[in-house]
C-alpha cells in the first residue's frame, strides 16, 4: 500500500500557523491566507517538479520537507549571524543547504521501506501544526468585545459631558510620541548620555519638561490606548493582582477613541503620521505614512519572510551601498519627521498624532545621521560586549533625534498662527535591561520617558506637575483648553508582558518603579569595571 505524501504541505503551512500565534488578535484573516496559499503553491510545484524528475514520489516529498526546513530556520540563522557576521553567515548557510541536500541524496538510497518512513513524517509534521492551532483555537474561543463600526458613536457621553468651545481661535494640538526615548536622568545613568541640552532647548522653547515621569506600560500597545482615552486599559486591575486584556482590544481602543471624538465634536481635523506598525492608527484620520518598496507585502508577510534566510542574504550589499531593510527604516521615520514639521502650513483647528518609531531599534542613525544598521533582540541574554554595543547605539540614536526634532519644535512654534498645544512624549524606555519576568527587570530604566508638554496660555503650565504619567496627558490638557472636569488619575505603572496566546497581563509595579532588579544592578557594576 501507498503512503500519501502530505508532510511537506503541512510544513509549508507550520510557519503561517506559529507566526499567527504569536499575533493573536493584530493580522486579518485575509493577510494570513495569501501567505498560506502562496507556500502551500508553491511546495506543490517544488513537490511535482521534484517527484517527475526522481520519479520516487516519496523522495521528492523529503527533498520538498527538507527545504522548507532549511528555508525556515530563524534560530539555527541567528546564531550564525551572531557568531560570525552576514558575509561568512551567508557561507556557513550554503554549507547547511549542501548537508540537507546530501541528507536528501542518501536518504534516496538508504530508506527501504518508504511507505514506513513517510508515514512517520507526516505525523511528525502533523504533531508539528498541533500546538499552535491549539492555540489558534482557545484564543477563538475567548469571548470578544463588539468592534464599533463608527467613531462617531463610540463616546457619545464622553462628547457631552462637560466640554465647552473656549472662545477664540481653537490652538492645534500636536501628540508626538518618541518610540523608547527616555528619561535625561536615565540615559546618563544606564546609557552615559548627557540630554542636558535638549532638555534646556525645550524648556527655552516653553516646554514644562517632567523630570520624574513613569509610563504607565511598558508596551507601545498599552499606552496609546490609555493616553487616546484617558484611561487605564485595565480599569479594574487591583494593586495586588494581575488583569488582562487582549491585543485586539487595545487595537481597537487605540483606533475607536475618546481623543478624536471630542476633538471631531469640537472641529479639529485629524491628522495621523505613522513610521512604524498599523496597531497605532486611528479612525477618522488623513493617514500620513511613506509608501516603502515593499508595500506590496503586508506586514504578516512581511514577518514571515523575516523568518527565512532571505533577509540575511539581502544584507550583504555591494561595495558602498546600504541594505534595502536599513534603508527602509531610515526613510520611514525621516519621511514622518518632515511630514510633522509641514502640518503649521496645513488647515486647522487640527489634532496630530505622530508616532515616530524612534530611537526605538533597529538603530539605523549613527550620531550624526550616518547609515547604520544594528538590530536589537529583545528580553534575551547579551554578551558584555553586545550590551556596550546596544547602549552605544541607542545613545547615538537620541542623538540624532534631538537634531531633527529641534528643527521640528522650532517650526510647528514659529509657523502656527496660534500658539499649539504640544505633547513630546517618550511611551516607555529602550528596556534593554528588561525581562518577561517583572522580577528580573530593570524597572526604572524600562518605565522613565522623556515627557514635555508645551502648553500656551490659562494655566497649563500651573497644571502641570513633574511626576505626569502618559494617561493624564489629555486630562490635563481637555481640563485646561476645554473647560471639563475630569480631574487627574493616580498615575500608576504596570509591568506588561504578553503570552503566546496574545494575552497582554499587567502586574502594578507602582511602587516599585525607581528599583532595578538585582542582577541588573550586578550586570550594570560589572560593564562599568
Amino acid at each position: 500500500m501507498t503512503m500519501r505524501v502530505f508532510h511537506p504541505f503541512l510544513l509549508s503551512v507550520y510557519p503561517v500557523l506559529y507566526l499567527l500565534s504569536k499575533n493573536l488578535g493584530e493580522v486579518p484573516l485575509e493577510h494570513v491566507m495569501r501567505s498560506t496559499f502562496v507556500l502551500v503553491a508553491a511546495s506543490a510545484c517544488l513537490f511535482l517538479i521534484l517527484a517527475l524528475v526522481s520519479r520516487n514520489a516519496p523522495l521528492a516529498g523529503l527533498r520538498t520537507s527538507l527545504f522548507l526546513v532549511f528555508l525556515f530556520s530563524p534560530a539555527g540563522l541567528e546564531e550564525l549571524e551572531a557568531r560570525f557576521g552576514a558575509l561568512d553567515a551567508a557561507w556557513g548557510l550554503a554549507l547547511v543547504a549542501s548537508a540537507l541536500t546530501a541528507l536528501a541524496l542518501l536518504a534516496g538510497r538508504l530508506v527501504e521501506n518508504w511507505s514506513r518512513f513517510t508515514r512517520v513524517l507526516n505525523v511528525g509534521a502533523a504533531a508539528l501544526c498541533v500546538l499552535p492551532l491549539c492555540q489558534i483555537g482557545m484564543y477563538l474561543a475567548q469571548p470578544r468585545e463588539e468592534a464599533v463600526p463608527d467613531v462617531a458613536t463610540v463616546h457619545p457621553m464622553a462628547v457631552d459631558a462637560g466640554f465647552e468651545t473656549p472662545p477664540g481661535t481653537l490652538p492645534d494640538i500636536y501628540y508626538i510620541v518618541l518610540d523608547a526615548y527616555t528619561r535625561a536622568d536615565t540615559l546618563r545613568k544606564f546609557y552615559d548620555y548627557d540630554n542636558s541640552e535638549f532638555v534646556a532647548f525645550l524648556r527655552r522653547k516653553g516646554f514644562s519638561v517632567a523630570e520624574k515621569s513613569f509610563s504607565n506600560y511598558t508596551h507601545t500597545r498599552a499606552v496609546v490606548p490609555a493616553v487616546l482615552n484617558f484611561e487605564y486599559v485595565d480599569p479594574g486591575a487591583s494593586s495586588a493582582g494581575h488583569e488582562s486584556t487582549d491585543t485586539a482590544s487595545l487595537t481597537r481602543r487605540t483606533y475607536h477613541n475618546k481623543v478624536v471624538s471630542i476633538l471631531k465634536a469640537q472641529g479639529y481635523r485629524i491628522v495621523n503620521i505613522m513610521s512604524g506598525p498599523g496597531f497605532v492608527s486611528v479612525a477618522d484620520a488623513e493617514r500620513i505614512r511613506l509608501k516603502s518598496p515593499r508595500e506590496f507585502t503586508n506586514e504578516f508577510e512581511q514577518a514571515l519572510m523575516q523568518m527565512t534566510w532571505l533577509p540575511s542574504l539581502s544584507q550583504i550589499p555591494p561595495t558602498g551601498s546600504r541594505s534595502e531593510r536599513q534603508s527602509v527604516d531610515r526613510e520611514l521615520v525621516e519621511f514622518a519627521i518632515a511630514q510633522l514639521a509641514a502640518q503649521p502650513e496645513t488647515p486647522g483647528p487640527k489634532f496630530v498624532f505622530a508616532h515616530i518609531k524612534s530611537p526605538h531599534a533597529p538603530f539605523v542613525f549613527g550620531p550624526r545621521g550616518e547609515p547604520r544598521d544594528l538590530r536589537l533582540r529583545y528580553f534575551v541574554e547579551h554578551s558584555p560586549l553586545e550590551l556596550r554595543t546596544y547602549m552605544q547605539a541607542y545613545a547615538d540614536q537620541v542623538h540624532y533625534l534631538n537634531v531633527l526634532m529641534k528643527d521640528v519644535i522650532e517650526r510647528i512654534l514659529s509657523d502656527s498662527e496660534t500658539p499649539p498645544v504640544v505633547v513630546l512624549q517618550g511611551d516607555h524606555g529602550l528596556r534593554l535591561f528588561g525581562s518577561r519576568d517583572v522580577e528580573e527587570t530593570c524597572l526604572t530604566e524600562s518605565f522613565s520617558i522623556l515627557n514635555a508638554f508645551h502648553l500656551p496660555g490659562k494655566d497649563g503650565a500651573s497644571r502641570f506637575y513633574e511626576s505626569i504619567s502618559p494617561v493624564n496627558t489629555f486630562r490635563l490638557i481637555f481640563d485646561t483648553y476645554f473647560g471639563s472636569s475630569l480631574g487627574l488619575l493616580q498615575d500608576r505603572s504596570y509591568h506588561t508582558s504578553r503570552d503566546d496566546f496574545g494575552i497582554f497581563r499587567f502586574a502594578d509595579v507602582t511602587q516599585r518603579v525607581d528599583s532595578c532588579a538585582p542582577l541588573w544592578r550586578e550586570r550594570l557594576r560589572g560593564l562599568r569595571e
